[in-house]
């Protein structure tokens, strides 16, 4: 089981959850998270990259911004992730991008499977929010969108009580947390982040 830890602000949390494991770590870059205190400009997100030690995958969080942003931004992460309104059309370079989507009554797999992106992220929607809300997704489904075989990326309310529950219900191809392994907004628990990352892994052992 692949585990992204989320919504990392500064390079000692950058370290750790590399330290602890985890295979690909979210720097987000959408000024929407400064009311949960995520917000990273771009030229702090670089320097945090510095912490990060060869094969952890980076990923830019970015909500509905032109195409010659995150271009930019892919000169130093590894993938960026959608998190906004952007349309099929928007994602020509669709290797490098994972989208993602608020599983609420207007999903459907058809819409998902529109976008020939590199992974499908599936979170809950609450009201105007692009995710990092700590809510749950519907687990019913995010496993029906397993089930057409592309790389899903389960989001949305996990944490150690109940990441071992999501994994066996769905069979992600990741889970990703933000919310559930903080210490306080912006700031990640060390104990949480290595339980996280160790109950996720041996979920289906």
């Amino acid at each position: 089981m692949k585990v992204k830890i989320c919504g990392i602000t500064n390079k000692d949390d950058a370290q750790m959850v590399c330290d602890a494991g985890a295979d690909a770590i979210g720097i987000v870059m959408a000024p929407e998270a400064r009311i949960r205190n995520r917000y990273v400009p771009f030229e702090e997100a670089i320097e945090i990259l510095e912490a990060v030690p060869p094969f952890i995958t980076t990923v830019g969080v970015i909500v509905n911004e032109p195409m010659e942003k995150w271009v930019q931004y892919l000169t130093y992460f590894d993938l960026i992730q959608m998190s906004g309104e952007e349309t099929p059309e928007d994602i020509p370079l669709g290797q490098s991008i994972i989208k993602s989507f608020a599983v609420d009554e207007h999903f459907t797999l058809k819409d998902m499977l529109a976008y020939k992106v590199r992974g499908y992220l599936l979170d809950a929607k609450i009201g105007k929010a692009h995710g990092g809300t700590g809510e749950t997704c519907n687990w019913e489904k995010a496993k029906e969108a397993v089930e057409t075989g592309k790389p899903i990326i389960l989001a949305g309310g996990l944490n150690v009580d109940n990441v071992v529950e999501a994994i066996r219900t769905v069979r992600p191809y990741a889970v990703d947390v933000s919310t559930g392994v903080e210490e306080y907004p912006g700031k990640k628990d060390e104990y949480l982040v290595r339980e996280f990352i160790h109950r996720a892994k041996n979920a289906l052992s």
